[in-house]
């Protein structure tokens, strides 16, 4: 699936907001169904590069990207 302008914009939103609060990169993974490649859930992992830890953020279940991405940056 082509990642959308939209999904970018809302994957920077949260990326910058947790680069402002902490320093901490971060990481979106898509996970699909190996079935029909539909969307099971968004993880989001943040790195720390002082301390070389990650961190599973949170891993949401959704079945669209923008969706997902939404609810993330809400919950962020």
């Amino acid at each position: 699936m082509e990642t959308t302008t939209k999904t970018m914009l809302i994957e920077s939103l949260i990326s910058d907001f947790i680069r402002k609060d902490n320093g901490c990169t971060t990481h979106f993974d898509y996970n699909r169904s190996s079935v029909d490649n539909s969307l099971k859930s968004i993880r989001v992992t943040t790195y720390n590069p002082k301390k070389d830890e990650k961190f599973l953020l949170i891993e949401i279940p959704c079945s669209d990207e923008e969706d997902g991405l939404k609810s993330i940056f809400d919950w962020v």
